[in-house]
């Protein structure tokens, strides 16, 4: 896994663009998101200009959303763990829930296990308004749901449904951190006003190029034959203005004028669209890697003339991890599996051996 993170690129850290505002603002949340110790000193060792940070991240879903959700967050861990240990060097992995996004039918449902590990799945109503932050829903579990508690008991968690209405952004920290808090695994909320605001450099220089930067993006996608890449439509328009947590319409003819309007005026009320969104991620916290999916990886791979206009460094796309969970029973058929290659194995070296 971390082949392609040579030593050399990481003896020096890179910038980081974290304002004082923002920091306060994530310490808070962690502290009413309950972080254990362990993710504290991940905090505060932001402070360090020596540590290195992987990132990944996931719009929040119900129950945790999908469990590739969980194979990134472990993955990050574990390269941030081994880059730690590589280069005797503080490390933390960062998780950026993505719960500025408004896409409520791409996330809006959930499955979870029975014991023999058939599915139950449920499409919750749309929790908010068109147009408005995913992380905002206060979403309620369906008693069919909440029956399975009663098949798993604590195994569960917090992931597991409650009687209780929660709002799904607190509700997805709080399952990250039941899960990997121990290993110092840090939360970041995408709704947080101070990470836009932490764009206003960024936006200034992507202004001017916007319309170019759209032809590149899109001819690269073209060129490279990348698996779903952005088209023209989601190449422009970079930047979303907000009326709250709702994202404005983006209207081609007015949305120059009304993002240099806020720009000026009000910066925290621009959101950074598919094609920013990254950049200013790398931007603020200075990502020597990424966990990603396929996808992604692809769809990054587009934005390399938006980083090169913006003067940030393009971290270590590395894949997550994947796995299939197997009913118990059919466990000790693998391994007898694996004992029979074994003993193939072995009795091939004899044979050869006598002859």
């Amino acid at each position: 896994m971390t082949e392609a993170l040579s030593k050399d690129m990481h003896e020096v850290a890179r910038p980081r663009h974290l304002s004082r505002e923002l920091l306060a603002r994530w310490e808070t949340s962690l502290r009413e998101w309950n972080a254990p110790a362990r993710v504290l000193d991940s905090w505060r060792a932001l402070d360090d200009p020596r540590t290195r940070i992987v990132v990944t991240g996931q719009q929040p879903g119900p129950w945790g959303g999908p469990l590739y959700t969980f194979y990134k967050a472990a993955t990050a861990i574990a390269l941030a763990e081994r880059i730690a240990a590589r280069d005797q060097v503080p490390a933390v992995s960062v998780f950026w829930m993505q719960s500025e996004d408004t896409d409520w039918g791409e996330i809006g449902w959930g499955a979870l296990p029975h014991r023999d590990l058939r599915l139950y799945r449920h499409r919750f109503d749309a929790a908010v308004p068109a147009r408005h932050w995913v992380g905002s829903a206060r979403v309620a579990d369906p008693p069919e749901a909440r029956s399975l508690v009663g098949e798993w008991g604590e195994d569960l968690g917090v992931l597991g449904p409650s009687g209780n209405t929660s709002n799904l952004g607190a509700r997805s920290a709080g399952a990250l951190l039941s899960m990997f808090g121990d290993r110092g695994l840090l939360p970041l909320d995408g709704r947080w006003p101070e990470l836009r605001l932490g764009g206003r450099a960024l936006w200034e220089r992507y202004l001017p190029r916007h319309r170019q930067l759209t032809v590149e993006v899109v001819t690269r996608g073209r060129e490279h034959g990348l698996a779903s890449p952005l088209d023209e439509t989601s190449a422009s328009n970079g930047l979303f203005v907000l009326d709250g947590e709702k994202r404005r319409p983006v209207e081609s003819a007015t949305w120059e004028q009304e993002v240099s309007e806020a720009l000026n005026t009000e910066p925290a009320r621009l959101a950074p669209s598919v094609l920013l969104r990254a950049p200013l991620q790398d931007h603020l916290l200075g990502s020597v890697a990424q966990v990603v999916g396929n996808v992604e990886a692809a769809y990054l791979d587009q934005l390399h003339p938006v980083y090169a206009a913006l003067g940030i460094a393009e971290p270590v796309r590395v894949p997550r991890l994947s796995a299939t969970v197997l009913p118990q029973g059919l466990v000790p058929s693998a391994d007898r599996e694996r004992e029979g290659d074994r003993k193939r194995e072995a009795a091939r070296r004899d044979q050869h051996e006598l002859c």
